[in-house]
């Protein structure tokens, strides 16, 4: 005789539908709602620790010439559309352009450790930015391989005369796609005494995979209840 749903209650190892139906009833709901309710409580989790990335701002007048600084960079591999890096990048500066002069500058690249493959995506100064300039021993890619939007500068206290922000959104060329990455973030200084900085954040990246594994649970508890309710 099949039997009703009739409570839910907690126990030591998770919580137990409990009907008329019997032990295979109660094991299978435990095992479903144990599992629902252990995902649920790590999905904020994973989503709060990627949210919790910090910026990388470089400034010269340290007394060198470069001064550098290197990241890992986190990217969605798993889609089935081409694999972006996505961050937002910040450059300033109190020099003022000049035709023959040689500023202060902030080059953004992509290195895989593995490899030694690198990527330049960007070189900003007084002049402007220029999106992945040829380099030598640096993999050649197209400029259209980089999506930019403008964006309100951060918060950076100084910021000079001369400000520029992006958002940069770059599809990975093969040689990096699926590989480890970090971000080599370097800021020339010219060792003149005019001030500049440059400002570099990585784009959380959402974890998908989790929201659909609760999906499928929920669906699957649902179809638990249904079929030991007829």
């Amino acid at each position: 005789m099949r039997g009703t749903l009739s409570a839910l209650y907690p126990s030591g190892r998770g919580y137990v539908l409990v009907g008329t139906r019997g032990a295979g009833t109660r094991f299978r709901s435990r095992l479903v709602i144990g599992i629902l309710l252990a995902g649920w409580s790590a999905w904020p989790t994973r989503l709060q620790a990627q949210s919790t990335l910090d910026p990388t701002i470089l400034r010269t007048g340290a007394g060198g010439v470069l001064v550098t600084a290197s990241t890992p960079i986190p990217y969605d591999a798993g889609g089935s559309g081409p694999v972006t890096v996505d961050f937002d990048v910040a450059f300033t500066t109190s020099e003022q352009f000049d035709s023959g002069a040689f500023f202060d500058s902030l080059t953004i690249s992509l290195e895989s450790p593995v490899g030694g493959e690198v990527w330049f995506l960007l070189t900003a100064d007084a002049s402007g930015v220029v999106w992945s300039p040829p380099t030598p021993g640096g993999i050649s890619a197209s400029a259209s391989l980089i999506t930019r939007t403008a964006i309100p500068f951060p918060s950076l206290t100084p910021a000079f005369a001369l400000q520029t922000a992006f958002h940069v959104s770059a599809q990975l060329p093969p040689e990096l796609a699926g590989r480890r990455l970090t971000a080599e973030i370097e800021l020339f200084d010219n060792q003149d005494p005019i001030p500049s900085a440059g400002w570099f954040l990585p784009s959380p990246v959402p974890e998908p995979s989790t929201a659909s594994l609760l999906l499928v649970l929920s669906c699957a508890l649902g179809g638990l209840v249904r079929r030991d309710r007829r």
